[in-house]
């Protein structure tokens, strides 16, 4: 059984037995930002002293659709269930997943050139808002298909989501370290911008993911995340794992 996790700090997360280790997972991209982004416990404080959880028309509402409008310049956005969207078979909208940032207060521009196009086409994408539980419901960018009920949230989580929202716009760009970028692109490993695809089978996954944790990296899958932030040992021992796992 692994270690439990006691505590998660930027791009970091620290065991019951006090070991840091480097997160390449980051909550499968809840944590692209890192895992305390979020600079939001004066907002909940003040919103569990009003008793603000129930779903009822509040001023929150109209203040996070105007701010989300603003910065993906389209008036077609909904807060969606993510079982809804998942069980629609709807493409997911990746921050960072390209270096294509013309626009450096743009977090539109940070996102896929190829959602774009999508997105201009008619489609619709769905964004997991960094910094936020994996039950929180997701933004939809685009006009909402039947079968996909848009709710309406508590103002206690369209506060979370306003503060995610600008947290994103506040990173247009996710400035990886140049060298830890280099070195993973001479391994020739597949990589669409921040996001790694390790193709390996069930058994050598498990494999490596025991690996990772005696080389001081936390991994759930295959799938990875780049980090930034992080100096040159830690960029050592992300190199030296991949290595081993492309061997």
């Amino acid at each position: 059984m692994a270690e439990e996790i006691k505590r998660a700090r930027a791009y970091y997360v620290y065991t019951t037995s006090g070991e840091r280790l480097i997160d390449l997972s980051l909550d499968s991209g809840r944590a692209v930002l890192g895992h305390d982004a979020l600079d939001a416990t004066r907002t909940l404080k003040s919103l569990f002293s009003r008793g603000l959880l129930a779903a009822y028309p509040h001023p929150w509402n109209k203040k996070f659709f105007a701010h989300a409008r603003e910065v993906f310049g389209t008036q077609d956005l909904s807060v969606v269930s993510y079982r809804d969207v998942l069980r629609a078979g709807v493409a997911e909208w990746k921050p960072y997943s390209t270096e294509l940032m013309p626009e450096k207060d743009s977090f539109v521009a940070s996102l896929g050139v190829e959602e774009l196009r999508a997105l201009a086409a008619g489609e619709c994408r769905y964004l997991r808002l960094p910094g936020l539980p994996a039950e929180f419901p997701v933004l939809l960018i685009g006009r909402c298909p039947e079968g996909i009920e848009c709710i309406s949230p508590s103002p206690f989580v369209l506060a979370l989501m306003q503060k995610s929202l600008i947290a994103l716009r506040n990173t247009p760009t996710y400035e990886l370290n140049p060298r830890l970028v280099a070195e993973v692109d001479k391994l020739g490993i597949a990589r669409k911008g921040i996001y790694l695809t390790l193709d390996t089978a069930e058994l050598v996954r498990e494999q490596l993911c025991a690996e990772a944790r005696k080389m001081g990296i936390f991994v759930e899958n295959e799938k990875l995340i780049l980090p930034r932030s992080i100096g040159v040992k830690d960029i050592k021992k992300i190199v030296s794992w991949l290595y081993v796992c492309i061997s």
